[in-house]
Parts: C-alpha cells; sequence; structure tokens
C-alpha cells in the first residue's frame, strides 16, 4: 500500500476543518443565515447571466460554481439543511421587503415640500415639552427659545454643579 504525500494528508486535514466548520454554522440560526445569503449571492437561485456583458456573466458563473460546491459540502454533511436555510432565506426575505417599504415610506414623508400646517407638533428639550398647533416658522421659534432658555440655565450652573451634571431648578 502506497501512503499518502504530505500535502494530500494536509488537503484531507483542510476538508475535514472546512466540514467542522459547516457544521459549527448549521447549528446556529446566525451562521444558516449567513450561509443562506453567502449561496444567493453565489447566483446558487438565479441565473449568472448579464445581458450586454460576457465578461461579468463569466465572472458570475465562477461564483455559481463555488456556490453549488458549498451546497454540494452543505449537503453532504446535512440532507435536511436545505429546507432549514430556505426557511430562514424566506424569514430574512420578509424582513428586508419589511425594511424596503419603510425606508420607502420614510422617503414620501422626507419628499413632502412643505408640511401641513394644522399638524400636531412636539418640541422637545430637557425638562419641557410643548405640544400644540404650530405653523412651521412658529416651531422653529419655540425650538430657538427653548434652546436659548436651556442655555440660560446650564450657564446659571456652578462647576461643581455641571460635574454632577445637576439641574438648577
Amino acid at each position: 500500500m502506497s501512503e499518502k504525500s504530505p500535502v494530500e494528508q494536509h488537503q484531507e486535514r483542510l476538508a475535514e476543518w472546512d466540514k467542522e466548520n459547516l457544521r459549527s454554522l448549521l447549528k446556529t440560526e446566525y451562521g444558516k443565515g449567513f450561509l443562506w445569503r453567502l449561496l444567493e449571492k453565489c447566483f446558487v437561485f438565479s441565473e449568472p447571466g448579464v445581458f450586454d456583458s460576457s465578461n461579468a456573466t463569466f465572472h458570475n458563473l465562477g461564483r455559481q460554481a463555488v456556490g453549488k460546491q458549498l451546497l454540494t459540502q452543505i449537503l453532504e454533511i446535512n440532507p435536511d439543511a436545505y429546507t432549514e436555510l430556505a426557511k430562514i432565506g424566506k424569514r430574512e426575505s420578509k424582513w428586508a421587503i419589511a425594511a424596503l417599504e419603510q425606508e420607502k415610506n420614510t422617503r414620501k414623508h422626507k419628499e413632502k415640500k412643505m408640511p401641513d400646517p394644522n399638524t400636531e407638533v412636539k418640541i422637545e428639550a430637557p425638562d419641557v415639552e410643548v405640544s400644540a398647533m404650530f405653523t412651521p416658522d412658529e416651531v422653529k421659534q419655540r425650538q430657538d427659545d427653548l434652546k436659548s432658555l436651556w442655555t440660560d440655565r446650564r450657564s446659571k450652573l456652578s462647576d461643581d454643579d455641571r460635574k454632577k451634571k445637576t439641574k438648577p431648578f
């Protein structure tokens, strides 16, 4: 019988370490989520072709080959892992969609040119809260007034009080 060369032994050790690392990733929700996102980035579940760029297509095909190899290793370790990963991927997709919706709504809100003058506005400052119906100019004026009031209060503090972070009133 022929013995394995040091290079072959090293490669076998590396392959076993890779399997152990994958096993540990598959034991946690975070690891499964990471693997699912990695497989998605490797175009395992989508087409790697880019319409007008053969270089980009070849690059993506290489990524897909690595992704398929990773998926094969995962399935060798745990044949049920794909369904577990897919469940996490579906949940993360829902989160991503919700986050996109929230961002879209926030963007719509920011795109409004002028706020409705009849909206209720709350102005908060330390120890002071004003809530009433104000126009945007009135809101700005009240914010400035509150800032100056707070600055005046802070200036009346002694150095010892500032260190203790106590309030003057």
